[in-house]
């Protein structure tokens, strides 16, 4: 994801609130439910994409939760560090974090 030009947030994510990060990833959780639900272990080798950009179905999912964990991870490191030096009104805890 590019920053903006002065290093910041990307404009389309520029004012956000830590309650808008978690609004979109629960949208992407919801639109990637949407698109696996169906999967079952018998379809896990099936690919999608085309030449060049093939992928099995076990491949993207555990992509899937890879990507996540990497976005929580960095969210969590960022609450800890922000509750480590005062930041004022930074949540206690949300969704385990």
């Amino acid at each position: 994801m590019p920053l903006s030009e002065d290093g910041g947030h990307p404009d389309n994510l520029r004012g956000r609130d830590l309650g808008g990060y978690f609004d979109l990833l629960a949208r992407d959780r919801s639109a990637t439910h949407d698109l696996v639900e169906n999967w079952d272990d018998a379809s896990l080798d099936q690919t999608l994409g085309g030449p060049g950009m093939t992928f099995s179905h076990r491949w993207v999912l555990y992509h899937i939760l890879e990507h996540f964990a990497a976005h929580f991870g960095q969210i969590l490191s960022l609450l800890h560090s922000m509750r480590d030096r005062g930041v004022v009104d930074v949540p206690e805890k949300r969704g385990g974090l």
